[in-house]
């Protein structure tokens, strides 16, 4: 496994700023979509449909702000024992995001509900198609040994020892970064069909 000790003091310090920044910001929006969910609920504003939808949103922000966390421990771990286990919890918490946001977040149920939606749009459905294939597309290249930590030493443990040992010192913590900057990059992606999805909906529910 790849120290993150042999980082300087400079690159953890400046990598650690820039979580912190995205976690701030996963914070602020996960607070306004709160408020707009409350005041939803209260003044009765939007149909089921539309609440649904802006849930998604939510659920999407709430995972991604825990693997973010646990990244910050990574960078600020003082030993390789202590990095190697947020990266074991790291792992899983990436292949339960992407494993199950096709089928359990961005599924046949909020397909439906975009289906249901006062203003069908066309585009929107093919921007959520690409969206998720970038996800997809990524997830491939990790999901097997996402889930092998997760299953092996993480969530779960494995019943030898010996083999425990194998894959916590054969961890890739390169591999495992990059999985974390490519869930960040497809957000982006993401917080694009997110603002189609607003301004198509917006017309009917102020």
């Amino acid at each position: 496994m790849n120290s993150i000790n042999t980082m300087t003091e400079k690159e953890k310090k400046e990598s650690i700023q820039l979580v912190d920044s995205i976690m701030n910001r996963y914070t602020t929006e996960i607070q306004l979509w709160k408020s707009s969910l409350s005041d939803a609920i209260i003044e009765n504003k939007w149909n089921k449909e539309i609440y649904q939808s802006m849930d998604v949103f939510m659920k999407i922000r709430l995972a991604i702000l825990d693997i973010t966390i646990s990244f910050k421990y990574i960078l600020k771990a003082e030993s390789e024992v202590e990095q190697n286990l947020f990266t074991r919890l790291m792992c899983s918490q990436l292949y339960e995001f992407i494993n199950d946001l096709p089928i359990k977040i961005v599924g046949k149920r909020f397909r439906k509900t975009m289906s249901q939606l006062p203003q069908k749009n066309e585009e929107l459905i093919k921007e959520l198609n690409r969206v998720m294939k970038i996800l997809n597309s990524n997830g491939t290249r990790f999901l097997k040994d996402f889930y092998s930590i997760r299953n092996n030493v993480a969530f779960h443990k494995d019943i030898d020892g010996m083999n425990q040992i194998k894959l916590i010192e054969e961890l890739d913590f390169d591999k495992i970064i990059t999985g974390f900057l490519k869930i960040n990059d497809w957000f982006t992606e993401w917080s694009g069909f997110e603002s189609m999805l607003i301004k198509i909906t917006e017309k009917d529910y102020k």
